[in-house]
């Protein structure tokens, strides 16, 4: 027997098409209108985790499986082409989350097991209105462990997973949206080939990562990008892009270092010392105020707090801080006294 004879045989198994009552409790009045039967649906899902290179196959092919699948469980079914076109959608791409996947205004997916899966648009986090079950969970997991191009994967726990679409920006759009003057990007661009350290700091969300992106895009020299999660896509000859976890980021930083580029940019939401000119690095911070205690906090481990600051007013150049869609630089000057020395240089309304 062929390959693809034995892999037809798993769908070939006994009629288990039968009415389902309207009123299950398990399935989302979402899932109940696109698939017709959730026995059937089941079913079908159950084979297919059996399949481990199903997300392999071509689309002709699995709808090939698929109308197997359906000759053999639904001999009554009216219309055969509709069951075929509607199961397909369970059991392709990413499955119950498809729609979320492609419809541009989500931002994030929060996945808990089989309950109800949230979305984030914009600034709040809403209910998609989808809840899957076990077999479907199981889909949606084992379709993200086979591709994510596009969006990061951040697998919390066996139920608990957040999908984060990765979005390139360009600063066209970003000057757009308000988000930042032409002027402000200009002065960005010049203190990063101009080797300066720059922090980028901000709330959850608040655009640092963006930023970052449109920053590293500008470059034109040889430069070195860590990330924790893969979310910036600029790319060129002169780009080398390490990934970095908390455990292991001195020694990500080392080899950065060694590496001799011109700058280095680091999207960690942590402080990157490095001993060195030329570093851009995120920071989570809610105030100006907060990001210099941050970074200071960094420091305290060696020195008291007033020479901490200090030694923060040398090293770091200029904090970007965005909240509220709003960019505001700050320029940091050397300082022989603990109070901070900080010139806001733009702030934009």
């Amino acid at each position: 027997m062929s390959n693809s004879s034995k892999l037809s045989s798993r769908f070939a198994d006994e009629e288990v098409y039968e009415e389902v009552p309207e009123s299950r409790e398990e399935v989302s009045p979402a899932v109940e209108d696109d698939i017709p039967d959730v026995i059937l649906k089941d079913k079908l899902l159950e084979k297919v985790e059996g399949i481990p290179i199903w997300f392999d196959y071509s689309e002709q092919k699995q709808k090939e499986l698929i109308s197997s699948f359906v000759e053999n469980n639904a001999k009554d079914f009216p219309d055969k082409s509709e069951l075929v076109e509607k199961l397909f959608k369970t059991v392709s791409g990413f499955g119950l989350i498809q729609n979320l996947i492609e419809n541009d205004d989500v931002q994030k997916i929060y996945l808990n097991g089989t309950k109800t899966i949230y979305v984030q648009k914009g600034s709040e986090v809403v209910t998609s209105g989808i809840k899957p079950n076990e077999k479907e969970f199981v889909f949606i997991k084992n379709a993200l462990s086979q591709k994510s191009k596009g969006f990061s994967v951040n697998v919390i726990d066996e139920n608990c997973i957040v999908i984060e679409k990765i979005k390139h920006y360009n600063i066209e759009t970003l000057i757009n949206e308000n988000f930042i003057t032409s002027e402000q990007f200009d002065f960005l661009v010049k203190t990063v080939k101009d080797g300066k350290n720059i922090v980028i700091s901000g709330g959850i969300s608040s655009g640092k990562t963006k930023l970052t992106d449109c920053l590293v895009n500008c470059a034109d020299e040889r430069c070195v990008l860590i990330e924790d999660k893969s979310q910036i896509e600029s790319d060129f000859d002169g780009l080398v892009k390490l990934s970095a976890d908390r455990n292991g980021l001195e020694d990500t930083i080392t080899s950065a270092v060694r590496l001799s580029p011109k700058f280095i940019f680091a999207d960690l939401n942590l402080p990157c010392f490095c001993e060195r000119k030329g570093v851009l690095f995120t920071l989570r911070s809610y105030s100006l105020e907060n990001t210099i205690n941050r970074l200071c906090g960094y420091y305290c481990e060696k020195y008291s707090l007033k020479s901490a600051r200090a030694e923060i007013l040398d090293i770091i150049d200029y904090v970007v801080f965005i909240k509220d869609n709003r960019v505001t630089i700050a320029q940091l000057s050397p300082a022989k006294t603990s109070t901070a020395q900080v010139k806001i240089l733009s702030d934009y309304q």
